[in-house]
């Protein structure tokens, strides 16, 4: 049984593995899928049509699967997919993607420092490392192996 926090506040339309902590504070919507070991700090937040894989961790502050912040985003349905072994420290934000039916999606083993941006559309293959304050524009895509450093700016459709 996942272990939750009191404070936290989980709906029943979310899918939670039997190993994962949701921490003091946070907030799970609907539609969102926490695979095995998932562990969420304390004030994340989760929007739905959000799938993570096994091992994640979420820091605290985190905003996971937002809406697009992107003029052409009408609120259809829209995804975000994450891999395996990913952290993302405080205060991160990936946006699910724009356009009915797309998806945002982060590889495997990708760490992503405090307050870093993944705009939607974006791809990140895996074992990318974002330093502090890296910000991703929508349609970036960033290849195996990438290391950015910190307070970098990455235009869109790069």
């Amino acid at each position: 049984m996942p272990q939750i926090h009191p404070t936290a506040v989980v709906d029943s339309g979310a899918e939670l593995a039997a190993d994962v902590r949701v921490g003091p504070f946070c907030y799970v919507e609907s539609g969102v899928v926490l695979g095995p070991g998932c562990i969420l700090d304390s004030h994340v937040t989760v929007k739905g049509n959000t799938t993570l894989g096994a091992r994640n961790f979420i820091g605290q502050g985190a905003v996971i699967g937002g809406d697009p912040q992107d003029r052409k985003f009408k609120g259809e349905p829209t995804y975000l997919q994450i891999g395996d072994d990913n952290v993302f420290r405080e205060y991160v934000t990936i946006h699910r993607a724009t356009g009915e039916g797309n998806t945002t999606l982060v590889g495997n083993r990708c760490f992503l420092m405090a307050f870093c941006h993944l705009g939607h559309n974006s791809v990140l293959h895996d074992d990318v490392t974002m330093a502090n304050n890296v910000g991703c524009s929508g349609h970036v895509t960033v290849e195996r192996l990438v290391t950015i450093g910190g307070m970098t700016g990455v235009h869109q459709f790069v």
